[in-house]
């Protein structure tokens, strides 16, 4: 499905700037850029405009020399300069909970913001993880009428379609799930390795350092899920020799698929602590100790397993699993300030040319403990459906 949010100025004519102030008295040209860059006018015209006619080597080492000289266009200029609003056609997926809550909110509130600068921003959504459906949208001809396209990447098979759509003239941003291979521009979003790092550690204090534990996610083939999973092991490996991981499983985003996942890892051998790398996963892990907890109240039932959850993004049952104890920690993405971040920080570049510093446009992860979780969770309903079937299973989640 498609939704349009627009708020575009009328067009209307103007001298375009590629002079601006970089401080008291001084002013950098695309001349001064052209001169330190040992190219002509013509090539930092091109690379400042984004436009096709210059290798990926060339444009990138004129933008380092802006960069560097601390060039910025005059905004005022370029947006008067416009025939016609800019378009950034975002592609993404959908569903219910949360964290797609949170990620459609960000989009919509940057391009509200964004209309006052002659931006329109157009969604592209899809209802479920499917990287066939983003490689269409990547390849049909109409995307060519935007400027740039945000994108959360489904999986690494869309590099080719990216690449081919960047070399088109049309600039491409990923955001929450990266394609570091591609020629995309840049990527707003979490250190997914890093994140899957803080998951060994907290997990080690939580087991003092030894102990079986498994990971289970979604699909592994999503670039953010296999990034968290390396980092966790390597983590492990490197530093928690006694952490030993017996097993890594995907749910494919169904909470009750990773349900029966842990159900199961538990019956068949000793497991000590989860790394529930996904919403979904950290939902199923939690649904499942929260029916064993029942059953214990029953005569002759069995012992509960003393396990450890170290969990992922946060819904009301997962803040509601922290005060239970169900869950000891969460780490949080921050999907609001990963979409509106990107759709800003994209807007910057085709108005202003303005690249991010590469650390600003990582969001840092969050670690969510039972006392300060629900400060980062919008809304104030915070009781716990536990045995309320999924009312669209597989489809909770893709690159939470």
């Amino acid at each position: 499905m498609a939704a349009r949010v627009s708020q575009a100025a009328p067009p209307a004519k103007g001298e375009r700037g590629h002079v601006v102030s970089v401080s008291a008295g001084k002013r950098v040209t695309i001349k001064e850029i052209a001169a330190v860059s040992g190219t002509s006018i013509g090539t930092v015209d091109r690379a400042l405009s984004d436009r096709p006619g210059i290798n990926a080597e060339t444009k990138a080492r004129v933008l380092e020399v802006a960069r560097h000289l601390g060039y910025r266009p005059n905004q005022a200029a370029s947006a008067l300069s416009r025939r016609r609003p800019l378009k950034i056609t975002v592609i993404y997926n959908t569903s219910q909970g949360t964290f797609f809550e949170e990620l459609d909110r960000g989009i919509l509130q940057a391009a509200r913001e964004l209309g006052d600068f002659g931006v329109e921003v157009e969604r592209l959504q899809s209802d479920r993880i499917d990287v066939g459906w983003q490689i269409q949208q990547l390849q049909n001809p109409r995307l060519r009428d935007s400027d740039a396209v945000l994108l959360n990447a489904a999986g690494q098979e869309l590099e080719a379609a990216v690449n081919e759509l960047s070399d088109q003239g049309v600039t491409v941003v990923t955001f929450n799930s990266d394609l570091p291979g591609s020629r995309r521009l840049f990527f707003v979003g979490n250190d997914a390795r890093q994140s899957g790092a803080l998951a060994a550690e907290l997990l080690a204090k939580l087991l003092d350092g030894q102990g079986r534990v498994m990971v289970l996610g979604n699909d592994l083939d999503n670039p953010a899920s296999l990034a968290r999973f390396r980092g966790f092991a390597e983590t492990c490996a490197a530093e928690y020799p006694e952490l030993r991981q017996v097993s890594c499983r995907s749910c494919g985003g169904d909470p009750k698929l990773a349900e029966e996942i842990l159900a199961e890892q538990v019956r068949q051998q000793a497991v000590s602590g989860v790394f529930a790398s996904s919403f979904s996963a950290t939902l199923g892990c939690c649904r499942y100790l929260h029916k064993l907890r029942a059953r214990q109240l029953q005569p002759e039932s069995e012992a509960l397993p003393r396990l450890k959850i170290v969990g992922y993004d946060l819904s009301p049952d997962i803040q509601a699993a922290l005060q239970q104890d169900l869950c000891q920690a969460v780490l949080y993405q921050d999907p609001f300030n990963q979409s509106y971040q990107a759709l800003r920080r994209l807007a910057a570049w085709l108005i202003e040319k303005q690249l991010p510093d590469p650390d600003s446009i990582l969001i840092e992860t969050r670690i969510l403990l039972r006392h300060n979780a629900a400060r980062y969770l919008p809304g104030t309903e915070t009781r716990a459906h536990w045995a309320q079937p999924d009312t669209n299973p597989g489809q909770t989640s893709q690159t939470d």
